[in-house]
């Protein structure tokens, strides 16, 4: 991970790290969305946008920092232009719509604030926290306004929400009266972040096999991993999509311990982990059985001696 990405508050920690260089024509939006443990955060500058989806649904939508805000136009001692310019309003039409500009001497801005250009525009970057819990999804798609711009779908990963809007740059748009194309495309860029639940069975005998979890599991199963380590196999069930009732499940077993039966004389426990954090899982040495209490291993080891 970027060192800034860990800061407090990575703009104004990056807008720092410019002091003493000139980057009077250089700059950009920002917008960076970070998880840690269960709590998500969103900072963003100026028109770069995110929005937060919860268990699929809209919670949170960024504001563009732009000369359209009062707010805004308090901070800065930009002088404002009222201009318009021409963006989509569905999915075929496009109008003029109010984009005023800021003049900072010789730089003229869309968006109010931004990182760089000497620091002329100033910072006060957007903050959103949600709290979460371990079984919810959470799912924030991050871009630039020239991606946000096209009114773009926000289904699919980030390759194809670029495709897509730039697909939408090159369409014809019923524009006053007329049928007419955008000149050039402006600049798209699109990141994901997702937290996903996940169930983890951290162990089991080497002698089952993904099918034999795949067929005790009472819900259909998107992706199933299976690792080797030592005696012991580890299983990872991943969802492609969670309904009331498996998110039900996913919350009991975050609750309270919860076993899976494959036959009356073999269980096993299942635990709750998060797809974005599998991978820590997967390459430490963390033992994923230590909440198995003592009762338990000695039970499971002599069910194996009975084998």
């Amino acid at each position: 991970m970027n060192l800034f990405a860990t800061l407090p508050c990575p703009p104004i920690a990056i807008e720092a790290s410019f002091a003493g260089k000139n980057f009077y024509k250089s700059g950009a939006t920002f917008v960076l969305a970070r998880i840690t443990h269960t709590t998500l955060e969103v900072f963003h500058v100026g028109d770069a946008k995110a929005r937060v989806y919860l268990n699929d649904l809209l919670v949170h939508e960024t504001i563009d920092h732009t000369f359209l805000l009062p707010e805004e136009i308090a901070r800065t001692t930009a002088i404002i232009h009222s201009e318009k310019a021409p963006f989509p309003v569905n999915d075929t039409h496009v109008e003029l719509m109010d984009s005023p500009i800021g003049h900072f001497g010789g730089d003229a801005f869309v968006p109010s604030q931004a990182l760089g250009h000497n620091g002329v525009s100033g910072l006060k970057p957007g903050h959103f926290v949600l709290d979460f819990q371990p079984y919810d999804t959470v799912r924030v798609v991050c871009g630039s306004d020239g991606f946000w711009d096209m009114l773009p779908n926000c289904d699919g990963n980030a390759k194809e929400l670029c495709e897509h809007a730039l697909s939408r740059w090159k369409q014809k748009w019923h524009f006053q009266g007329g049928v007419t194309t955008y000149d050039a495309p402006d600049d798209i860029s699109v990141s994901l972040l997702l937290h996903s639940p996940c169930i983890c069975i951290p162990y089991s005998l080497t002698s089952f096999t993904c099918d034999h979890v795949r067929n005790s599991f009472p819900f259909p199963i998107h992706k199933l991993d299976e690792v080797v380590r030592h005696d012991r196999k580890i299983f990872f069930l991943h969802f492609h999509s969670i309904c009331n009732d498996l998110r039900e499940l996913l919350k009991n077993i975050h609750l309270k311990k919860v076993k899976l039966y494959y036959h009356d004389d073999w269980f096993w426990h299942l635990s709750l982990r998060s797809s974005c954090l599998e991978h820590h899982y997967l390459v430490s040495d963390i033992l994923l059985d230590d909440y198995i209490s003592c009762d338990s291993i000695l039970r499971i080891n002599r069910f194996l001696a009975n084998l």
